[in-house]
């Protein structure tokens, strides 16, 4: 059975099992997203919006049979870029659906989650006088917090310091991250069980992580960016066209390819030399 699942979800799972938050649990976190977790996946806005795409479509590609694809997401965007609409797709139809609202087209403000077509929660974001997030809340269909959300805090000169998830209105996670006088992460750390335990950092170029760049691949000049990952905690992460399940010592390998207009074309993804996803994009472009 082919399924997608979110990123959202992949992070709220991660989030749960350092909780031991029950199943149950697990769906509620899951349903009210907070903001921030989409901020990971980040996007280029320039890009899209000189381009001038209205719509984006990500096809899964069974790994065993190249022939058979199958839609897994559908993003909308306006005209400065930023995604308005998106849409997780399982078995055809739509698992999951997330609206978005900004301030001049370029600002988020709000997110509207509907999941198999049914309101569950609207989410507020709030910033300050800089335009940092410091806020994102849940609320239901009768604008009452949902007792889900989350909290930002900086230092002098913009960089992100503490974050905070709450739950049922109950502190659930907590990290924190240092930096040197440069502004280098010497430290990423979170709560876990009362103590705090210190996150591996990666960094481009490390023996852990490697990336490479090829200009003008194949026939149609993409953009190839390799990246190899020598997986150092057992850790489940979204992939190209399903959710993989990593330990500790496997080699993660994606080839990304681009177009020469900056958009994506495909992604390929490896570990320990299996192919394990593949994944296509197409566009709709505004006239």
């Amino acid at each position: 059975m082919r399924l997608f699942y979110s990123i959202y979800t992949f992070i709220y799972y991660q989030a749960c099992s350092s909780m031991n938050i029950t199943t149950n649990s697990f769906l509620l976190l899951f349903c009210s997203l907070g903001i921030q977790l989409n901020a990971q996946i980040q996007k280029d806005y320039s890009t899209l919006a000189q381009n001038k795409v209205e719509i984006r479509y990500g096809f899964g590609i069974d790994v065993n049979n190249p022939k058979d694809t199958f839609l897994i997401t559908e993003e909308l965007y306006n005209t400065q870029g930023r995604e308005v609409l998106h849409r997780n797709y399982s078995e055809d139809s739509v698992r999951s659906e997330y609206h978005y609202v900004y301030l001049h087209d370029t600002l988020r403000t709000e997110r509207i989650t509907k999941l198999n077509g049914v309101f569950h929660s609207k989410s507020i974001l709030t910033y300050d006088n800089q335009n940092r997030l410091i806020k994102t809340e849940d609320f239901d269909l009768n604008g009452n917090p949902t007792g889900t959300y989350e909290t930002f805090k900086y230092k002098k000169g913009g960089k992100k310091v503490e974050y905070r998830l709450y739950f049922e209105n109950q502190l659930s996670r907590q990290t924190q991250t240092h930096y040197d006088d440069h502004g280098k992460i010497v430290q990423y750390r979170e709560k876990f069980r009362g103590k705090w335990q210190d996150i591996p950092l990666i960094e481009p170029g490390s023996k852990y992580l490697r990336i490479k760049e090829i200009k003008n691949y194949g026939h149609l000049n993409l953009t190839l960016k390799l990246t190899t990952e020598i997986i150092q905690k057992n850790r489940r992460q979204i992939g190209a066209s399903q959710m993989l399940q990593l330990k500790k010592g496997d080699e993660l390998f994606t080839e990304s390819f681009s177009y020469p207009n900056g958009l994506r074309h495909s992604t390929r993804q490896y570990v320990n030399d299996v192919l394990v996803g593949l994944k296509h994009y197409k566009y709709k472009f505004r006239k």
